[in-house]
């Protein structure tokens, strides 16, 4: 029986054996890495609970992102196995899931910026911007890829063809420039100040770039296959190797930072404020707080560099 609003003339895209292997090896792979992201994500929730009995933006997104993917991943496996019918109601959902896809792992990349700059009207406005931006994106989508989905006319499907992966190429244009922009600011406001140990950080984001941009070739690469539904399986799985990147990071800072902090102060995304003002103001007790709004220089404390954020301090 046709899904909701399937019309008459819709041709079903049954997949091979091959394609079904592919397929279910993926959503194998996304499982794992949903299973461990599951782990990760709750151990740096409660670390970072127990310290500051809060909920940061940077947590909300981890989970949001771990079960777009993760629901993501299961119901593209389960369309290509032919166990959930073609329907406007499935088409939506997808849509509905690959946009906090996006939008969780902009913002996430946002808040690793928020840590190194305190130039906290530049974040906002692109925060704004991206923001704005990827949501263009995704009602400019849903209007075309629905409709093509349920092929109710070719003039959808050919637009949709070009426009799928048009859109993905900008997507990781925009990852890639929010990943370049970390990478400037650990370089020119960390490591050109003497702090040598944030090399670390700036050689390993080096190769975490390089995979994340794989995984977007890849993903436009998938959407090449003569069966036009396989990448929605890789979608899933690509997002979560960003998500895993991105939590990884989050570690790597906090290691790093913890390793030299005289207060051993963590400053990974799970343990700081998403603002610049309270993630340096951990640094310092109430006296040095009050003192500091007075005069930087009393409060022993060297003034920050608009572009250093808080991980600079005296």
């Amino acid at each position: 029986m046709p899904g909701t609003l399937i019309p008459p003339w819709f041709v079903p895209n049954v997949p091979t054996c091959e394609e079904l292997v592919v397929a279910s090896v993926t959503w194998g792979v996304s499982l794992g890495l949903s299973i461990f992201g599951l782990l990760r994500a709750g151990d740096q929730t409660l670390a970072h609970w127990r310290r500051a009995r809060r909920v940061t933006d940077y947590m909300v997104y981890i989970w949001l992102e771990l079960a777009a993917n993760s629901i993501g991943g299961g119901l593209s496996w389960g369309f290509m196995c032919q166990d959930i019918p073609p329907s406007l109601w499935y088409f939506t959902g997808m849509i509905l899931l690959w946009c906090f896809q996006v939008h969780c792992i902009m913002q996430i990349i946002l808040t690793r910026i928020t840590l190194i700059t305190d130039n906290m009207a530049l974040v906002r406005r692109v925060k704004w911007g991206v923001f704005i931006a990827v949501l263009l994106i995704n009602i400019s989508v849903a209007c075309i890829w629905i409709p093509a989905r349920l092929q109710r006319s070719q003039e959808y499907i050919r637009i949709n063809d070009v426009w799928d992966r048009a859109e993905k190429a900008i997507l990781a244009v925009i990852d890639l420039g929010l990943n370049a922009y970390f990478v400037y600011l650990v370089r020119s406001s960390l490591i050109s100040y003497g702090l040598k140990k944030y090399v670390r950080l700036y050689r390993f984001n080096l190769v975490m770039i390089c995979i994340s941009m794989t995984m977007d070739v890849l993903l436009i690469g998938y959407m090449s296959l003569s069966n036009t539904f396989l990448y929605l399986s890789f979608h899933a799985l690509a997002y979560l190797v960003k998500l895993h990147i991105e939590m990884t990071m989050a570690d790597l800072i906090g290691k790093i930072v913890k390793a030299s902090s005289r207060g051993n102060t963590c400053f990974c995304p799970c343990h700081v404020s998403t603002t610049f003002t309270d993630g340096y103001q951990d640094l310092l007790g109430p006296q040095q707080q009050q003192q500091r709004q007075q005069d930087p220089q009393q409060a022993g404390v060297e003034k920050i560099n608009p572009t250093l954020g808080c991980f600079r301090r005296a």
